[in-house]
């Protein structure tokens, strides 16, 4: 997965309201556990295991972070077109 900020110019694109957060999914890699469990560009990725993510390099870190982890697993929490929604996915392969 590759993130950008939440800048306000992408939450007008994204039809999101003022007081959304966390960090838009540019591109998630073919083939991944992302793109397996449904994850796209677009989508806004509001926290990772219930802690909030603010910017790019703090989701890469805490992904990473678990994909080093014995767990391997996280549970995601999305902003999908204002609609918010938990994804359960396995980051093995996750390399940032």
């Amino acid at each position: 997965m590759h993130f950008s900020p939440l800048t306000s110019e992408l939450r007008r694109d994204l039809h999101l309201g003022k007081d959304a957060n966390g960090v838009v999914v540019e591109r998630v890699d073919s083939g991944s556990s992302a793109d397996d469990v449904g994850l796209s560009g677009g989508d806004v990725l509001v926290a990772v295991n219930q802690q909030p993510v603010n910017t790019p390099q703090e989701a890469a870190a805490r992904l990473k972070e678990i994909a080093a982890s014995p767990k391997k697993s996280a549970l995601l929490l999305l902003n999908r077109h204002g609609v918010t929604q938990y994804v359960g996915v396995s980051l093995g392969d996750y390399r940032g």
